[in-house]
């Protein structure tokens, strides 16, 4: 490197550092001499030649200044930016940042299609929003999105139970609810399935439809079916369908009869699961019996219906507890259970959703909780749309919770087979 060029580089650096003592170099005051010959003042050093082929070296500047070389300079990173319509991914060559970057990444084919749905949905479908084609309000928005969050595709039949060794928890109500709004939301394909021994509750919760008979029926009939000939219209004789919920309901006997074994609901919901992607089980009071245990041990997902009162919180807490010891698989159902709050009007004991809330949001995957509704607290089928709209809000967002809880386990359940 030319030796100017390396002192007017240092007088600038220390022109820059000290400005008071304004150092400059001119080209006219840079005096080259041979290595050794005598300056003003000083004496030529020994063995020094005249003639000897004279090395640039700037006065007052050390020999080593001359020997170091600078350091290379670092490459300032260069930011891809993808655009919407391109495929997405780094481009071929993206990895040497030295080299100018092609501009090609193809063409993300779903682009147009992605932007296109919003913009054909993007209109008010209900309210005085819709009379004058306005854009959906902030709640139908939130409401879209949370159905479209339960419509999601689990690839396989999903089992939802719905658990509490406390009686009046609101088992019966939230599987109803439950298994209505996925049934809107999904279009169809749920089933609620009365898992009790005897006197089940749901057929007073549910539309009879023109049917009475009952699981029992189903089950003794099973013996004289074959399972590659059932057809869906078969399963109609014995199944509520439920049109506000878009979803059937298979109910227990009000009268006097065997009880449902462990056996006997493994075959059912072998069968059911062959015609519905859904299945919501509402288990009875009694978790030691054969027909609860076989339901948590084919659970996907473990929903946990209380109120805010002490007799509620503590048995399903410790059921919680007593699964969660039973087997790996038990204790992820516990670790992502959903608890669902469902007090009515005046239920709820004062100081009890303070200490049980945190309590829950800390072990369980999701807390929601439900509204009190003069529909619900009237002891009469429960119709979705004759709740009010808060509690139906909170109903879809339940669902969504479910939904979102399905797809978390059955990639853990995969990790665990």
């Amino acid at each position: 490197m030319p030796a100017d060029i390396v002192a007017r580089a240092r007088a600038a650096i220390r022109q820059a550092n000290h400005p008071e003592s304004e150092l400059t170099v001119e080209p006219a005051s840079r005096q080259v001499l041979p290595i050794g010959a005598p300056m003003d003042g000083v004496p030529a050093a020994a063995g020094y030649q005249a003639d000897s082929e004279p090395s640039e070296v700037v006065a007052g500047e050390p020999e080593a200044a001359e020997k170091s070389d600078p350091l290379p300079e670092t490459p300032t990173p260069v930011k891809l930016v993808v655009e919407p319509w391109e495929q997405p991914g780094e481009p071929q060559g993206a990895a040497n940042l030295g080299v100018e970057l092609p501009r090609w990444r193809g063409y993300n084919p779903d682009y147009v299609a992605d932007q296109m749905v919003p913009m054909i949905h993007a209109r008010a479908t209900t309210g005085w929003r819709s009379w004058l084609g306005m854009e959906p309000s902030k709640s139908e928005q939130l409401r879209k999105q949370l159905q479209a969050e339960m419509c999601v595709n689990f690839g396989q039949p999903v089992k939802i139970v719905v658990a509490n060794p406390r009686g009046s928890a609101g088992k019966t109500i939230m599987s109803v609810c439950l298994a209505g709004v996925l049934g809107v939301a999904r279009g169809g394909g749920v089933c609620a399935f009365e898992n009790h021994e005897l006197r089940g509750v749901m057929g007073l919760r549910t539309l009879t439809n023109g049917t009475k008979r009952t699981t029992r029926d189903f089950i003794n009939d099973l013996s004289q079916m074959t399972p590659e000939q059932v057809r869906q219209a078969d399963l109609g004789r014995y199944v509520r369908h439920q049109h506000v919920g878009n979803f059937d309901a298979m109910v227990t006997s009000r009268s006097f009869e065997k009880q449902l074994d462990g056996d006997e609901y493994r075959a059912a919901s072998a069968l059911l699961e062959r015609f519905y992607e859904v299945i919501v089980v509402d288990t009875a009071n009694n978790e030691a019996h054969e027909a609860f245990q076989a339901a948590i041990a084919d659970a996907t997902v473990l929903v946990v219906p209380t109120k805010w009162r002490p007799t509620h919180i503590t048995p399903a807490a410790q059921m919680l507890n007593d699964m969660a010891a039973r087997s790996p698989r038990h204790r992820m159902l516990v670790q992502n259970a959903v608890v669902v709050a469902t007090n009515g009007f005046n239920e709820a004991v004062p100081g009890a959703r303070e200490m049980a809330l945190p309590m829950f949001s800390s072990l369980a995957e999701t807390v929601v909780e439900i509204p009190p509704d003069p529909h619900i607290d009237a002891d009469r089928p429960i119709l979705l749309d004759q709740l009010r709209p808060r509690t139906r809000r909170a109903l879809d967002e339940f669902g969504a919770a479910v939904c979102r809880v399905a797809v978390k386990n059955l990639s853990a359940l995969e990790e665990l087979s």
